[in-house]
């Protein structure tokens, strides 16, 4: 799992966010779920007055291992704080258990607009 992907994700101001990465190795028409079992992983948001990091220890994000998938849960008390109709870049990094961090996946959370209660 050497590839390095940029994907865009979108939330709406206010909703619960939820959003679920599959990582997997495809070698010519075989794909192959990475087994996660054992890695940790924290999503880095770049509100623009702060950085807001999402982690298996704060409960945002689940890892599961043998499916190779890393869910994000996002409550609405949290996302009625993002900016209204903005986006915001992001960064995916998971530690492997011998302890190597990577940088997987990056790309912007494109915030949808609401009208606030």
């Amino acid at each position: 799992m050497s590839i390095r992907a940029e994907i865009n994700l979108s939330c709406v101001c206010g909703a619960t966010w939820q959003e679920t990465l599959l990582f997997d190795d495809v070698e010519g028409e075989t794909v192959t779920e990475i087994d996660l079992t054992g890695w940790d992983a924290i999503l880095s948001i770049d509100r623009g007055d702060r950085i807001l990091e999402y982690t298996v220890a704060s409960g945002h994000l689940q890892i599961d291992g043998p499916a190779g998938a890393v869910s994000l849960t996002v409550p609405p008390e949290t996302t009625i704080r993002y900016p209204n109709g903005g986006a915001m870049p992001y960064e995916m990094r998971l530690t492997e258990p011998a302890g190597e961090v990577r940088s997987y996946v990056s790309g912007t959370v494109e915030v949808l607009e609401t009208v606030r209660p």
